[in-house]
């Protein structure tokens, strides 16, 4: 939980590094991210999945204190994740990094802050002007604790990739992006943490985007074929 105890951590774990930073409350989305990155490191490499839940990201009125939480969990579904037939364990070394605000925003504000730039003021951040700017803010300090060759994100969060591939160029960060597919539930909603907020009317609602997705798709296929 410190960053003295990752340090010590990646200090023993040479080979290649991919991260995974995510919020908890994992699903078969992050597990994903987890599988893509343990194929890209093998078996002499070091996955390391970051846990936490990001103030600066949220809003005075949003869901931070009521994101769901589930760090026993987790650590059950990332070890079965990458735990292979024979019991072995299918990377060579799993690094999972849960601090709390004060490891990582030591004085409680950073003084330096992350200006992510116009991309940040459409779409999402029309309705939530601090979010991404929050995002770059723990994505950065993340990307120089763990020091990795690869990060991975999910496309299910487009603006969000796109603004970290532009500070990671602009900034010349020496990771590369790497973007992982959509995972969606049997319906083709979109996996998310936050989908537990959902009762079964709003979920129907939600299944709106998928389905006008998959209809745009069919009609583009008829017409070139």
């Amino acid at each position: 939980r410190s960053r003295a105890e990752l340090a010590a951590a990646l200090a023993a774990a040479p080979g290649p590094r991919a991260v995974v930073m995510t919020m908890g409350a994992l699903h078969e989305g992050h597990f994903d991210l987890v599988r893509e990155a343990a194929r890209r490191v093998g078996q002499a490499g070091t996955v390391v999945v970051t846990i936490f839940v990001n103030p600066l990201q949220f809003a005075p009125s949003e869901d931070l204190d009521s994101y769901p939480r589930d760090l026993e969990g987790d650590l059950a579904g990332l070890t079965r994740t990458l735990t292979g037939v024979d019991g072995a364990l299918g990377v060579g070394r799993l690094v999972v990094f849960a601090p709390t605000p004060e490891v990582i925003y030591p004085a409680g504000q950073p003084s330096v802050r992350i200006d992510p730039g116009p991309i940040a003021t459409v779409l999402e951040g029309r309705t939530r002007p601090t979010h991404f700017a929050g995002v770059c803010q723990v994505v950065l300090t993340l990307m120089h604790l763990t020091s990795p060759r690869w990060a991975l994100f999910g496309r299910k969060d487009a603006q969000q990739l796109a603004i970290i591939e532009a500070m990671v160029r602009d900034l010349a960060v020496p990771v590369e992006i790497v973007p992982v597919d959509i995972r969606r539930e049997s319906d083709g909603l979109a996996m998310s943490s936050r989908n537990a907020y959902l009762g079964p009317e709003q979920r129907e609602q939600a299944l709106a985007l998928s389905r006008a997705l998959r209809a745009g798709r069919d009609v583009a296929v008829e017409a070139a074929a």
